[in-house]
């Protein structure tokens, strides 16, 4: 608001006219700059950011690739990670190699001329030397990968010769060190696990090694196959471009033509005969060059992915573990997906299932199925398409998960459907989990329930995998349909609708079917489109598998028929399961338990508080804590005689006053709510608070809405049985929250942000900031402003208002249905037109408005004016004084935006509430309302319930936000009026407490990290003694975590409490975050794994589900005896024989 009016009431009296608004304070808040500004290129500076051609330069050189700045990727599964932008592009270290040299050989350890045998021992000092050196080049490597990505990218927007040749050059040399890099990985990789194979039996350091070659492996194949991912998109890119030249010189060239000149090496010289056709020929030859290039890459890139596919096969059989799955149910990578999005985000299901079905996926992915490839040449050299050629092979039983996985993570994420904050990370989280089957299992016994109910009918197809119910008869493909339902309607004519519709008005093309009363019913799994059900709409219901052929089709024309502007019917997909396609599934979540039986020595604990101290700097010690951590904390006894001999560290403290704890957002989560759901919702809910945060204003970016959200110190006390004061929260009162976005649903943005009259008096210095602050509370004021007891409420509110500036109020206005129509005087018609013009309600004393309320006026008795009064020219409701408000249609139009507001926070018609920050106290929704039930509501109760809040959520809330003002908004003092509002609104809605630990109190502590805490969204913290219970169940959780891209953790390792050490069990819990696949192309089983056993130990391992149901195994209930090293599956009795590697040894023992 202006306050230049403010300024003059200090000296004038209320006759004098005020200064006149000045342009920027006239300004709307929607002046602010918004998210979509323009930046600056890659590279920085003051140019446009193009890729300007670059001279080709050595390794060596500290300039980079010729001073070219493109922004590092970290290489996830898709979708990416938003790139950062960096000041250089990092040059590879000169002792890798150049040019002339791409031995790249691993460099002797510690100058002993023999670099594996210092890579075993006691030491690991060497070891993890040489680990990070590979890691150091892996980095390289994904740096040369995006390069070589943008190199292809300038030459096939380049036209020049010059920028051609160049380009060429730097790609060439690129390329040919680049090979010599990922040669230089796989040899040192493989030295270092034939280091550790060749280790002694016995050899303690053996699993920590196994570890941290088994990540490098990890990291080395994700590597590749990016690499071979932008290989083969530049090849598409290529041909694509060879292709419009061809056509430019030779318009009707057919596609067998084009591709013998791909795989010509003349890149098709014939075709390009004529004189006039030779530069299009260069380029084309050129292009035809590139592409054998690249050829040739992929080719060396797939040899190299199966030698590290062998490494980890021959690697497996020599690991000292036992792996523990548990078989669950039949499954699928697209179906995880489908029946997800199915589940968690309703509203962009049909949609999404679209973006899948018509196959408009670019680029095309190649797949590893030979029957997604075009066939051989005939005769006339004419090759056959695929059969696939326009069907996503995703949709068929012949796609491998990792192909169909690629397709999903790849590609999916292009679509604006997946581009809202945190959706990728939550739903690969829902997706490993599997979390849609129990609805799933609910969908396919309601299927074969209603498969026998449907009529069949005679003389048609009807053992279909994929059918439709169409009025209780089950069709198979859409000839059958339209028989079914009149083929006269397929042509957009019907027959008269029966006489129960007739007082409905459907589209003019929906159906109508014979026997409306046979519709299949809706049940609560299902998600419609439309997505309110219609009953003048037919519903019609698709029982599907993802893997049927047939299922793309049928759900395309469904889905054209059920959308649209005039949809003509309601369309519910449900799931069945192909009988054709039964695929093993796995339980994502479990838990294992293991007695030692033999061959594992457990060591003496004399003192288990020492001990923990030891365990302690154990794991400070280790390469990567969080494994060390799980290790340590679940499968102590391998590890305890490590334990023993590390040195405990005396700047370490021996007590604290902190006790186990797992926050997330500095919320504490129970052990047994970390699972897929819990977590899911957990952030979920978090996810909320931030977006709404930032909905707040421009430039409130999480990581400073995170600051206030989850910052800020609030109390939410108890309810009192009785108060005589509204502000004071009762069991018949009790606090209630109105969460922002949901109170403004619906509402127009002049009512969300400009609507309000602030709070002024004669002592505001409107000179600057600090004599006129923002208003720290926001009120809104919900009655029927044109009724007596309306009138006296608002009267109320401005006369608060005329005794502060900390306040600012908006007032909507709620009717009821027998409230009579509002006249040109009427409250509810001037508060529009004072908004509409120039927002000028801004401008607005409280005491003016009090002064006109108190005139009562109406068409038969105007305002009678004083001649000393203060309706002056400046005063913005002169005009209205005279005139009234002259505009009935813009009275309609703002309340029809402004009153779903009353709606939002629960009221009826006619009610009254006062709004406060977010405060209110009927159902727990989020704003603070107070509900008025005939109670008057004095300027003393406004003032009450402001100190009330002021004291327990506003001010802590205003605290911790004004250290985290985004620049745009320091200085605008709507904007942070705003902020105060709805973050206060959001802090209190937050369920729970939040408490973090404080500097004091974690001084000293062991402490380690993983994530980038400024991009994060969710701040966990551990708390926790490594050998204490607490540590077992979370342990593996936080090791999990690593994996999600928007968790910050921070770990602190405090003194045990107890006595007591776990020495003769072992515990391990599966718990993967996303899916992951195997070497051979499906879907890795997820484990439970028991690490760092001797060869040949023997453990009783049992499985259970985390409610504590005891899983049978291949022997029945009871567990499993396994040698080490093995494999047991639990979940399937009487499964057969296992391998002699993994023998089972349940009978002799």
């Amino acid at each position: 608001m202006s306050r230049d009016r403010l300024r003059e009431a200090r000296v004038r009296p209320p006759s004098r006219s005020p200064r006149p608004l000045s342009p920027q304070q006239q300004g709307a808040y929607g002046a602010q700059q918004g998210y979509g500004q323009p930046q600056d290129g890659y590279g920085g500076g003051a140019g446009g950011g193009g890729y300007a051609p670059q001279q080709a330069q050595q390794y060596g050189n500290q300039g980079g690739y010729g001073g070219y700045n493109p922004p590092p990727q970290q290489y996830a599964p898709p979708p990416p990670q938003q790139p950062q932008q960096q000041n250089q592009y990092s040059a590879i270290p000169v002792s890798y190699g150049n040019a002339a040299n791409d031995s790249y050989a691993m460099q002797t350890v510690n100058g002993n001329g023999n670099g594996t045998q210092s890579l075993i021992g006691s030491d690991l000092g060497p070891f993890f030397a040489e680990v990070e050196s590979i890691q150091d080049q892996i980095k390289q490597l994904h740096q040369n990968i995006n390069h070589v990505s943008e190199l292809h990218a300038r030459r096939l927007a380049s036209t020049d010769d010059m920028t051609q040749s160049t380009t060429g050059q730097q790609l060439t040399q690129l390329t040919t060190q680049t090979t010599g890099l990922t040669n230089s990985i796989r040899n040192r990789i493989t030295v270092l696990n034939d280091a550790n194979r060749k280790s002694p039996q016995g050899d303690q350091g053996f699993n920590t090694r196994k570890l941290q070659i088994a990540n490098l492996q990890n990291s080395f194949k994700r590597a590749l196959e990016e690499y071979n991912l932008v290989e083969k998109r530049s090849r598409e890119k290529y041909r694509d471009r060879m292709a419009r030249q061809i056509k430019i010189v030779k318009p009707d060239a057919t596609d067998d033509e084009i591709r013998a000149a791909w795989d010509d090496s003349q890149g098709g010289a014939q075709i390009f005969s004529q004189a006039g056709a030779r530069a299009a020929f260069a380029e084309v030859q050129s292009r035809n060059q590139d592409l054998r290039k690249i050829e040739e890459t992929i080719t060396q890139l797939a040899q190299m992915m199966q030698d590290m596919a062998t490494l980890v096969l021959e690697q497996d059989e020599s690991v000292r573990m036992i792996e523990t799955q548990a078989v669950q149910v039949n499954s699928d990578v697209e179906n995880g997906y489908v029946r997800t999005v199915h589940l968690l985000k309703p509203s962009i299901f049909y949609e999404f299932v679209h973006h899948l079905t018509e196959y408009k996926i670019r680029p095309k992915l190649t797949f590893s199925n030979p029957i997604f490839s075009t066939g051989p040449r005939g005769e006339g050299g004419h090759s056959e398409p695929s059969r696939y050629a326009d069907h996503n092979p995703i949709f068929t039983r012949h796609c491998p998960a990792n192909d169909t996985n690629s397709v999903l993570e790849l590609s999916l994420w292009r679509s604006m459907l997946f581009r809202e904050t945190g959706m990728w990370p939550s739903l690969r989280l829902a997706v490993a989990g599997n979390l849609a089957q129990d609805q799933v299992e609910e969908m396919y016994a309601f299927h074969d329930q209603r498969e026998a109910e449907v009529d069949k009918p005679e003389n048609t197809v009807t053992n279909c995998t994929t059918w439709i119910d169409v009025g209780s008869t089950k069709v198979c493909d859409m000839k059958q349909f339209w028989t079914t339902i009149g083929n006269v309607q397929s042509r957009g004519r019907f027959p008269p609708p029966p006489s129960f519709l007739l007082t409905r008005t459907p589209s003019l093309l929906t159906f109508f079917l014979p026997d409306i009363s046979a519709q299949p019913k809706v049940e609560a799994f299902d998600r419609l489109l439309p997505a309110v059900r219609n009953d003048s709409l037919p519903l019609v219901v698709l029982y599907a598998a993802p893997t049927d052929e047939a299922f793309p089709k049928l759900f395309e024309r469904l889905y054209a028929l059920a959308s649209g502007t005039a949809p003509r019917l309601q369309l519910a997909a449900r799931w069945r399961p192909d009988p054709e396609n039964q695929i093993e599934g796995y339980r994502s979540s479990f838990r294992a338990e293991a007695m030692i039986k033999e061959g594992v020595k457990v060591p003496e604990i004399q003192d288990a508080r020492v001990f923990s101290d030891r365990a302690i700097a154990f794991v400070r010690g280790a390469k990567d804590k969080f494994a060390a951590l799980t290790q340590v904390a679940t499968q102590l006894p391998p590890v305890a005689e490590q334990i023993l001999e590390t040195p405990v560290r005396r700047s370490l403290p021996t007590t604290t006053t902190l006790t186990e704890k797992f926050l997330v957002n500095g919320r504490a989560i129970a052990p047994e709510d970390l699972t897929y759901r819990g977590l899911l919702d957990i952030f979920s809910h978090d996810l909320r608070n931030l977006m709404g945060a930032q909905a707040a204003t421009h430039g409130f970016w999480p990581n400073a809405a995170k600051q206030v959200i989850f910052r800020a110190n609030t109390t939410l006390e108890s309810p009192r049985k009785s108060a005589t004061s509204l502000a004071v929260p009762t069991v018949d009162r009790p606090l209630r929250f109105v969460f922002p976005t949901e109170a403004f649903k619906d509402t127009g943005y002049n009512f969300t942000r400009s609507s309000f009259i602030e709070g002024a008096t004669p002592e505001t210095d409107a000179s600057d900031e600090e004599g006129d602050p923002p208003a720290l509370a926001t009120f809104w004021v919900v009655a029927d402003l044109d009724s007596a007891s309306g009138r006296k409420l608002v009267k109320n509110a401005l006369r608060f208002a005329d005794q502060t500036t900390q306040v600012r109020f908006s007032f909507v206005h709620n009717p009821s249905e027998s409230s009579p129509a509002p006249h040109k005087f009427s409250l509810s018609r001037i508060i529009p037109e004072l908004i509409a013009n120039n927002m000028s309600i801004a401008e607005v004393f409280p005491s003016e408005l009090i002064a006109f309320l108190e005139y009562d006026a109406t068409p038969e008795t105007p305002p009678r004016r004083a001649l000393d009064d203060i309706w002056t020219s400046e005063s913005p409701l002169t005009p209205y004084i005279t005139e009234g408000a002259t505009n009935e249609a813009l009275a309609q139009e703002y309340w029809s935006l402004a009153t779903p507001f009353a709606r939002n926070i629960g009221l009826q018609p006619g009610e009254a509430a006062v709004v406060l920050n977010g405060r209110t106290d009927r159902r727990p929704v989020d704003l603070q309302v107070i509900e008025l039930k005939g109670s008057e509501f004095a300027p003393g109760s406004f003032s009450a319930l402001h100190q009330y809040e002021m004291k327990r959520r506003i001010k802590p809330v205003v605290d911790v936000a004004n250290q985290n003002l985004p620049y745009k908004v320091k200085d605008d003092r709507k904007a942070k009026a705003d902020l105060y509002a709805w973050s206060t609104a959001i802090v209190s809605a937050s369920v729970g407490e939040r408490r973090w630990p404080s500097p004091e109190q974690v001084k000293g502590l062991a402490t380690f990290t993983h994530g980038n805490s400024t991009n994060s969204l969710f701040d966990v913290v551990a708390i926790v003694n490594p050998v204490s219970p607490f540590a077992r169940q979370v342990a593996p959780v936080l090791e999990s975590l690593k994996a999600h891209q928007f968790v910050h953790q921070r770990i602190y390792l405090i003194p045990a409490t107890e006595s007591k050490l776990e020495l003769t069990k072992l515990h391990a819990r599966s718990f993967p975050l996303e899916i992951n696949m195997d070497v051979d192309q499906s879907e890795r089983p997820p484990s439970a794994i028991f690490r760092g056993l001797p060869e040949g130990a023997v453990l009783d391992v049992k499985a259970f589900t985390l409610d504590g149901e005891e899983i049978a195994g291949p022997g029945g209930l009871g567990g499993e005896s396994v040698r080490a090293p093995g494999k047991v599956r639990f979940g399937i009795v009487g499964s057969g024989e296992v391998p002699e590697s993994h023998e089972h040894v349940r009978d002799e023992l």
